[in-house]
């Protein structure tokens, strides 16, 4: 964890710009139609604390979806409200702790599996896919430029 009170800390972050920062942060471990995994939520939380507590991040700029609420839906609708929310000079972190996968249908490209999720032929929910996630950040470094900090939720975006 990076100590803000330490001097040489400080010193690199003087006259820095403070930027802030938006999150739109995912966790899920109770999923509907798999095994249930144990750690995804714990993940998810400790990121959210860490943004709230250590870089204070005000709540309002988190969007933080957990199990049942992480529907496909849920997480196309959080993806658009962080695109309205995000100024162009502040900085976005997205991050997902559950299933992911490749798609088998399209090689190489890689999904995040949502709650709600189901390959049921009579009622299927698809995967999120890595092409969709990339419309999303698209569209927000076009109206508001690329300051989004990648990590593991990006399934190699970055």
């Amino acid at each position: 964890m990076l100590d803000l009170t330490d001097e040489a800390t400080r010193s690199w972050f003087k006259g820095q710009t403070s930027r802030p920062v938006y999150a739109l942060i995912i966790g899920i471990n109770n999923y509907l139609n798999l095994p249930k995994l144990r750690g995804a939520v714990n993940d998810a939380d400790a990121l959210s604390e860490y943004l709230k507590t250590d870089l204070q991040v005000p709540q309002e700029n988190i969007i933080d979806i957990r199990d049942e609420y992480a529907t496909r839906a849920e997480i196309q609708q959080a993806l658009r409200a962080l695109s309205r929310r995000h100024r162009k000079e502040a900085s976005i972190v997205m991050y997902f702790a559950g299933y992911g996968s490749a798609n088998p249908s399209i090689p190489g490209i890689q999904t995040i599996i949502p709650v709600d999720y189901s390959d049921n032929s009579a009622n299927p929910i698809p995967p999120v896919t890595a092409d969709e996630l990339l419309s999303y950040v698209n569209e927000i470094k076009r109206k508001k430029g690329d300051s989004i900090v990648r990590g593991s939720f990006l399934l190699g975006l970055a």
